[in-house]
């Protein structure tokens, strides 16, 4: 949709700020029309979208009898004013988590973290600490995948030896707590092994570093970072007069 990364979150950002100051059927309207045109575009992703807020999915009728519940007990508000006010809040959360879904979907976290060391390349400051920043974003980004995938495959050879059947939950945190220290422990030598590596090919002696792969922020992208709060907004307001 938008060539640069920074662009990109900067919309899907006033999108998700404009879904949460909807104050009127008329503005929770365009939003929604934003939203259905944002899904029309990228159908091919609808799909991993919802496998991503499947758990948020599961948590609306617990709040919604949570809030109705706690609503009718200390307010003194009509029974149509509780529901409607908790619709509007729940139908709020659900745009905002699918729409934020979407864009964990169509962007890498690696391009978003490139595309801000580019600016700052250009901005050419001799500051370590905000070098030492990206840098840890950038080996949390790659250690926590690495992460995710071991502690997966740890469970399906447990589940493969039997080691789940016939155990109560409190046998599986005892379980879990033996494991777990053991995958942090092997992630940690192997970020340490790294920062051996870094250090050997002189990382720190020139600041700030270079980029492999630039995502270069052209007048384009700095006009369209303007441009795109004013169309949502001033779209939204008005529909609203």
């Amino acid at each position: 949709m938008f060539r640069n990364p920074i662009v990109e979150l900067w919309f899907f950002l006033c999108l998700a700020f404009s879904i949460l100051l909807t104050d009127s059927f008329v503005a929770g309207l365009v939003n929604g029309g934003i939203f259905i045109f944002l899904f029309i575009m990228n159908r091919h992703l609808v799909r991993r979208v919802f496998f991503r807020i499947r758990p948020f999915l599961f948590l609306i009728p617990v709040m919604s009898v949570f809030y109705i519940g706690f609503s009718f007990w200390f307010t003194n508000e009509t029974p149509v004013a509780i529901l409607y006010i908790a619709g509007k809040a729940i139908v709020t959360l659900l745009l905002l988590v699918m729409v934020m879904s979407l864009y964990l979907e169509r962007n890498r976290s690696r391009d978003i973290l490139t595309a801000f060391r580019t600016l700052w390349r250009k901005m050419d400051r001799p500051w370590r600490g905000v070098e030492e920043f990206f840098l840890f974003l950038g080996l949390t980004l790659r250690f926590y995948p690495t992460f995710q995938r071991e502690w997966e495959a740890t469970q399906r050879a447990q589940r493969a030896l039997g080691l789940h059947q016939n155990m109560s939950r409190f046998g599986q945190i005892k379980l879990l707590i033996r494991t777990l220290p053991g995958i942090v422990l092997y992630n940690y030598r192997k970020a340490d092994e790294m920062a051996i590596v870094m250090k050997l090919r002189g990382f720190g002696r020139v600041v700030p570093r270079g980029v492999a792969f630039p995502v270069n922020f052209t007048f384009t992208d700095a006009l369209l970072l303007f441009l795109i709060p004013g169309i949502i907004f001033g779209v939204r307001y008005f529909a609203t007069v």
